[in-house]
């Protein structure tokens, strides 16, 4: 069990998270938040019995970050139209977004998760910290990891569009934490809640049973059920059915953007430079204001069969890993936390779609490698991490790819090597446990 905290310790965390909740409602107060807005205007369209207006059209059987056309005219004000994504959540939110746009104006909510999302990101530290059971000052790591997500697009990119990735990851940890400190129902709970939010949480099951928390798992089933029966009784099969269909299709695409971190947009550049190509702009974009040229760093295909049954075989058999290497260090009375730093870690590099911010839950364990390896060695460490992955980082990587006229998205290529290197430290921390 982790020792409890002291009360100054507390009151020092309190004043730590004010000050950068205070600071990141200030820096963003006027930044749009796309991905945030997506899921009121679901929400409005679902009001108005408007289903075929919820999830996006993929006209050409592939993602292309587009939303419905009317979610464009809606927003259109004065000739200039917001910023918005597609919303690709459960149907259950839908109903929840819809409800809340009944009761609150889509300003008022906004606020409050700006509010919100920064005390739950500084508190993935701390509970990396919790999960890893280091004996290691909280207040330097606590300050470390908000100073790492404040400058890494990691945080900055999750912070400005609001993202709900922000309470996927809290919940996540949250899950590891609660069963690895025997509260194994609660840790199934947050886990199912997770997975109703973004589905790939669910297969983290998996490492819990090879940890021996089945309670945690049961948890995991009878909540997840309760969840998916309750979605499918407010919104109808149909809608469900249409949200697979377009979580089949992202899988199915190869969708390369300067934050889409992961293996397989790497792997397009890389080997099918030809194949890739512009995401078209549809010509009634230019009636809403949206001003977009072809392109825009945006490069998509369809993934040939192989290639898709090659990338589900990279995620199984990187949860086979993670359950081989979690069973054996409960038998070896060893610490696993490091193991889950590292096998989320391989699996959000395997995934066909991670975005910059899917690398919170994992990057929240930066902290702890710098006192792993020494403060200054662990400083220098994450000083490179977050510089080369911040929002500063893509016109060093811009001035390689004019010069070498490749890759297409320079800093999709970086971000996926740097991440790769943070997962790497952390797998370092698993070979040498002690």
């Amino acid at each position: 069990m982790t020792p409890p905290l002291k009360r100054s310790e507390w009151v020092a965390i309190a004043c730590l998270m004010f000050g950068f909740t205070l600071l990141c409602v200030t820096i963003y107060a006027n930044v749009p938040s796309p991905d945030f807005l997506a899921s009121w205007m679901a929400g409005k369209f679902w009001v108005a019995g408007e289903t075929h207006n919820i999830y996006p059209p993929l006209e050409n059987g592939m993602f292309d970050l587009f939303a419905p056309r009317d979610w464009y005219e809606a927003l259109t004000v004065d000739g200039e139209t917001q910023e918005v994504f597609p919303f690709i959540y459960p149907p259950i939110w839908v109903f929840l977004a819809g409800k809340l746009s009944q009761i609150v104006d889509y300003e008022t909510i906004r606020t409050f998760a700006s509010y919100v999302n920064p005390v739950l990101l500084a508190s993935c530290a701390l509970l990396a910290l919790r999960i890893t059971r280091r004996p290691i000052p909280v207040i330097p790591a606590l300050l470390i990891g908000m100073v790492f997500f404040s400058l890494s697009a990691i945080g900055q990119i999750a912070l400005m569009q609001n993202q709900f990735q922000i309470l996927v990851a809290f919940l996540t940890l949250l899950s590891i934490e609660r069963s690895r400190n025997g509260h194994e129902i609660a840790g199934g709970a947050a886990l199912a809640l997770a997975a109703a939010i973004k589905l790939y949480p669910a297969i983290f099951v998996i490492l819990f049973l090879a940890g021996g928390h089945r309670r945690t798992a049961v948890s995991f089933v009878g909540f997840g059920i309760a969840l998916g029966l309750l979605s499918i009784a407010l919104t109808g099969w149909p809608l469900h059915a249409l949200f697979l269909h377009t979580v089949s299709t992202i899988s199915g695409t190869v969708l390369v953007t300067p934050v889409s971190w992961s293996f397989d947009p790497m792997i397009g550049q890389m080997f099918f430079e030809d194949t890739l190509r512009n995401r078209p702009i549809p010509e009634w974009t230019a009636l809403y204001g949206i001003d977009m040229k072809p392109g825009e760093g945006f490069f998509f295909m369809a993934k040939p069969a192989l290639w898709k049954a090659l990338s589900s075989g990279a995620m199984l058999a990187t949860m086979a890993l993670g359950a081989v290497l979690i069973r054996r260090a409960e038998r070896q009375g060893a610490d696993s936390g490091w193991v889950w730093a590292f096998v989320m870690g391989l699996f959000a590099l395997a995934n066909p779609l991670s975005w910059s911010y899917h690398y919170i839950a994992i990057a929240a364990f930066a902290p702890l490698f710098v006192f792993r390896i020494g403060l200054l060695r662990g400083v220098v460490w994450i000083a490179v991490i977050a510089i080369l992955s911040s929002n500063f980082a893509p016109q060093m990587s811009y001035w390689v790819q004019d010069r070498l006229h490749w890759p297409l998205v320079s800093f999709q290529v970086l971000g996926t090597l740097v991440m790769t290197a943070m997962v790497a430290s952390f797998g370092y921390c698993v070979y040498h446990r002690h």
